[in-house]
């Protein structure tokens, strides 16, 4: 009923209540070197290791992280990869950790640009497989 007391506090409490759950706005993690910034270009290759294994478990991508090591990416080339997005299959590594990779790589740089993406943690690597080298 228009007018009616029900109704309009059942509008009042609609109006004030919170927009419904979004999950894209989410504030994801930002992962991060042990004891590097986001300044990409600084990475060495150990430190884009332990960039990666802080989101992917070394021990169930050993393939991965081994051609990681053959490959010795560091920030610079990390960077370039962003940049220019090239295959998955140019790294011969799988198309769903590629993505995860870009999608971490670019929430660096977008904090390195100074946009609020996300928030920090200090994450440590989820295995320790000895040294890089």
């Amino acid at each position: 009923m228009p007018g009616s007391k029900r109704g309009s506090s059942l509008e009042a409490r609609a109006g004030s209540m919170e927009k419904p759950f979004d999950a894209d706005m989410v504030k994801r993690p930002l992962y991060l070197p042990p004891g590097r910034d986001t300044d990409m270009r600084k990475w060495s290759k150990q430190d884009v290791y332990r960039w990666l294994s802080c989101f992917l478990k070394p021990a169930n991508y050993q393939d991965f992280f081994v051609t990681v090591r053959k490959l010795e990416i560091d920030g610079d080339v990390l960077l370039t990869i962003l940049e220019r997005r090239p295959s998955h299959l140019t790294f011969g590594i799988p198309e769903g950790v590629f993505e995860m990779i870009i999608k971490n790589a670019d929430s660096v740089q977008r904090k390195h640009n100074g946009e609020d993406i996300g928030i920090y943690i200090k994450p440590e690597p989820l295995d320790d497989d000895g040294p890089y080298f």
